[in-house]
Protein backbone atom coordinates (compact mmCIF):
# COMPACT_ATOMS: atom_id res chain seq x y z
CA UNK A 1 0.00 0.00 0.00
CA UNK A 2 2.99 2.34 0.91
CA UNK A 3 4.47 1.52 -2.68
CA UNK A 4 1.14 2.56 -4.06
CA UNK A 5 1.09 5.67 -2.38
CA UNK A 6 4.52 6.87 -3.28
CA UNK A 7 4.07 6.22 -6.80
CA UNK A 8 0.42 8.11 -6.87
CA UNK A 9 2.24 11.17 -5.05
CA UNK A 10 5.77 11.01 -7.92
CA UNK A 11 2.93 10.64 -10.44
CA UNK A 12 0.98 13.65 -9.33
CA UNK A 13 4.56 15.76 -9.24
CA UNK A 14 4.88 15.28 -12.42
CA UNK A 15 0.95 16.52 -13.48
CA UNK A 16 1.52 19.56 -11.12
CA UNK A 17 4.86 20.01 -12.73
CA UNK A 18 2.88 20.02 -16.12
CA UNK A 19 0.11 21.97 -15.36
CA UNK A 20 2.75 24.79 -14.23
CA UNK A 21 4.35 24.53 -17.61
CA UNK A 22 1.20 24.86 -19.61
CA UNK A 23 0.11 28.13 -17.16
CA UNK A 24 3.48 29.61 -17.93
CA UNK A 25 4.00 29.60 -21.45
CA UNK A 26 -0.01 30.95 -21.83
CA UNK A 27 1.16 33.75 -20.08
CA UNK A 28 3.72 34.04 -21.97
CA UNK A 29 2.14 33.33 -24.87
CA UNK A 30 -0.86 36.28 -24.13
CA UNK A 31 1.65 38.75 -23.09
CA UNK A 32 3.50 38.33 -26.66
CA UNK A 33 0.29 38.93 -28.30
CA UNK A 34 -0.57 42.14 -26.70
CA UNK A 35 3.18 43.23 -26.88
CA UNK A 36 2.47 42.58 -30.96
CA UNK A 37 -0.91 43.95 -30.68
CA UNK A 38 0.06 47.52 -28.93
CA UNK A 39 2.99 47.64 -31.63
CA UNK A 40 0.69 47.19 -34.43
CA UNK A 41 -2.12 49.90 -32.81
CA UNK A 42 0.97 52.33 -32.66
CA UNK A 43 2.47 52.05 -36.15
CA UNK A 44 -1.06 51.65 -37.53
Amino acid sequence: MRLVRRGLRAGYGQIRQADYDVKRWKLIGIGALAVIGIGSMAMG
